[in-house]
């Protein structure tokens, strides 16, 4: 008696099964088939890239807001220190 692979054998079988379910699924081979999976495959991909395009942009302003946060309370620390300045001279 001769063993064969797991590999092997699980292959042969996938194979064997690929053979036996071919006689329905005509339609898969269609070019429309084809041409529709390729669109659901890119609409998914648009959406994911309109999602983060949405939060970038959220992100973007809220380091806008940030930035103009800082850059008022830089102003106010120099104004007082020009202040204290003054004062010490």
């Amino acid at each position: 008696m001769e063993y064969e692979r797991y590999g092997t054998w699980l292959y042969r079988k996938l194979r064997e099964k690929e053979k036996q379910t071919k006689g329905w699924e005509n339609h898969e081979d269609s070019f429309e088939e084809t041409l529709r999976r390729e669109m659901l495959k890119y609409k998914e991909l648009y959406h994911l890239l309109q999602e983060d395009q949405k939060q970038l942009t959220e992100s973007y302003y809220k380091i806008l807001k940030k930035n103009k946060e800082l850059i008022e309370f830089n102003e106010l620390l120099q104004k007082s220190n020009r202040e204290l300045i003054k004062k010490e001279i």
